[in-house]
């Protein structure tokens, strides 16, 4: 089994950590080092993995003290070039859809697939983990049209269209947030739309305080997945 711990969701910072036995990994890092060692209990993550460059995902103190701590990160070529920063044995630059083993000790491969977001070059991660498949898809206008839904699916639920298209903003602001992430009516139409195999957790992030409802998006896809996928709303 994979335990999923959300620490932070939405504009103010995204964090999430993933632990199999002794090894944990990261699902970006936009939020303080500090917080992360408290959710961790103060021990190193083994590795952490970076969307995008924007700062929510990607706290460069943060990533700055991981990587002197011996914790490897992954991000693209665009990632890194747009966050500056210097080289280093630990930061492994990767492409999309390409297949990654983390070591020969570690049985963790895992692959990038393009995201739609305003950002250089931002991705979402797929893992297989322990003979577990685990999919982390956040801040993306897009969904691939076919797929195997995940055993543990974290995924962005951003916001309601209705009450988007309905909000008091700017039709630019409106277009901006249709493009570059997903709707919960986005989700429900992946989740039915595709295999959904052995799905086990799904975990709804980055949903926005304004045009988003934690308890209507949980139900909403829990009725779509059934009793026994346990839903999460964060």
């Amino acid at each position: 089994m994979i335990d999923i711990k959300v620490i932070a969701s939405g504009s103010k910072g995204n964090c999430t950590a993933a632990t199999s036995g002794t090894v944990t990994i990261l699902l970006d890092a936009g939020i303080a080092f500090d917080k992360i060692q408290r959710a961790l209990d103060f021990k190193n993550p083994t590795a952490c993995f970076v969307t995008h460059e924007h700062g929510d995902h990607a706290n460069k103190a943060t990533i700055a003290e991981l990587l002197k701590r011996g914790t490897d990160i992954y991000m693209t070529a665009g990632t890194a070039t747009a966050l500056n920063l210097e080289p280093s044995h630990r930061l492994h630059l990767i492409e999309s859809k390409k297949l990654y083993e983390l070591d020969d000790t570690i049985p963790i491969r895992f692959y990038a697939t393009p995201a739609i977001h305003d950002a250089a070059e931002p991705v979402s991660f797929h893992f297989n983990w322990q003979f577990k498949k685990m999919s982390y898809i956040v801040d993306t206008g897009y969904l691939p049209p076919f797929d195997t839904v995940k055993d543990y699916l974290l995924i962005e639920a951003n916001h309601s269209t209705a009450d988007l298209l309905n909000a008091d903003i700017d039709d630019s602001q409106k277009q901006r947030i249709l493009q570059n992430h997903l709707s919960l009516e986005k989700v429900v139409r992946y989740i039915e739309g595709n295999n959904q195999g052995n799905l086990t957790e799904v975990h709804l992030i980055h949903i926005s305080r304004r045009h988003g409802n934690k308890e209507q998006f949980q139900q909403t896809i829990q009725a779509v997945v059934g009793d026994k996928v346990k839903v999460l709303a964060h």
